[in-house]
């Protein structure tokens, strides 16, 4: 369970949308590596191991690569 200071996290829409290693990514990775940053702002920490990643993202293993 999150501890109360992780409900939230800075997300600065200017600098996802401008960035153009972002706009290279389809938006299957996007939602990817979204969910990572999630998973690891509420963990602290996530896996170093695809297969673990491609369970908590739910993604494709191409995908997930990818966005690492």
């Amino acid at each position: 369970m999150s501890a109360p200071w992780t409900a939230w996290f800075p997300f600065y829409i200017a600098d996802w949308t401008s960035d153009p290693n972002v706009g290279m990514m389809t938006l299957t990775q996007e939602a990817i590596y979204v969910r990572l940053l999630c998973a690891q702002w509420d963990a602290g920490q996530i896996a170093d191991d695809v297969a673990a990643l491609v369970r908590l993202t739910g993604g494709a293993r191409a995908d997930v690569v990818a966005v690492l």
